[in-house]
């Protein structure tokens, strides 16, 4: 990654992300290919190793949670909520993060309700009464498609920081839910457009 990127995810000003250089917490090498040649890249690595120890100095008596979710109970969408839950314990195996809570949704991302989507309200209070330090997901669109700086911002004011393994979604499935998401949003607003004022 790019040093604005790295110094956004450490939360450090650019003089200390040269300082974690300087001392071999963080690797780097120079770019070649043409559009980013001569540039310094950060290695994700080690920059999520630090933002792990970071975490668990951070967390305290508070806990930390993983929120998974896929549109449908489907046998893909049952493998793609198994290999979500790999990918998160991956990521926090490899920086010593222990994952003591875990909410599961089954629904759309688009559905906010608490019947759609119940442990995404448990959460949500659980976070509010301060039991949640860092949440990890897979993507954001796991969380919402529409309203992740809203959420972030949220999430922050409880004092709850949010990881998240992938910054890109590349996953099939993962796309065609985006769509089916998209599909059910434009329906949505042809619909309050023909409503009687």
């Amino acid at each position: 990654m790019l040093y604005r990127e790295a110094m956004r995810i450490l939360g450090v000003s650019y003089g200390t992300l040269q300082r974690y250089v300087k001392k071999g917490l963080i690797r780097t090498y120079t770019y070649q290919v043409p559009k980013l040649r001569g540039k310094k890249n950060y290695w994700d690595e080690d920059i999520y190793a630090l933002v792990g120890h970071k975490l668990q100095k951070k967390r305290g008596e508070r806990e930390v949670a993983a929120y998974f979710r896929v549109n449908r109970r489907t046998r893909d969408g049952e493998r793609t909520m198994l290999e979500q839950k790999g990918r998160v314990a991956g990521f926090c195996a490899a920086r010593g993060i222990q994952i003591q809570r875990q909410y599961e949704d089954w629904a759309s991302s688009i559905q906010a309700d608490e019947n759609g989507r119940p442990d995404w309200h448990r959460l949500l209070q659980d976070v509010m009464l301060g039991h949640v330090a860092i949440l990890v997901i897979d993507t954001r669109c796991r969380i919402s498609r529409f309203a992740w700086t809203e959420i972030e911002q949220l999430f922050r004011y409880h004092q709850c920081e949010i990881v998240v393994v992938n910054g890109v979604v590349d996953d099939p499935f993962y796309r065609e839910e985006q769509s089916e998401d998209l599909a059910r949003q434009i329906q949505a607003l042809k619909m309050d457009r023909t409503l009687p004022a």
